[in-house]
């Protein structure tokens, strides 16, 4: 059996692999991107602005894309943004959210 106690440490959100389950795994993304201190390049903060550090973009587009099951990777590969990726995954999910 494989030690995955690397890769969970690296990266604590379970990869989503059916679309029907995309709401639980955005609120476990949301949680761990607020932790990383990178949600406001997905939302708008409160009395903010939302961030255009391009490598804040770039670090959240990533660990997006590597929270999702390979199968997927062709809804999300042209975004060029966190927030646009989210979005464009977000459509494929039968429940609304």
């Amino acid at each position: 059996m494989a030690d995955h106690s690397v890769s969970k440490a690296i990266y604590p959100v379970e990869k989503l692999t059916e679309r029907d389950i995309y709401h639980v795994w955005a609120i476990a993304m949301e949680a761990y991107l607020q932790l990383e201190e990178l949600w406001d390049t997905i939302k708008v903060p409160s009395g903010g602005a939302l961030c255009t550090d391009g490598m804040k973009i770039i670090k959240v587009r990533s660990k997006i894309i590597l929270a999702i099951d390979p199968i997927v990777y062709v809804h999300v590969q042209t975004e060029t943004t966190a927030q646009r990726a989210g979005i464009s995954y977000r459509k494929l999910s039968p429940i609304p959210v």
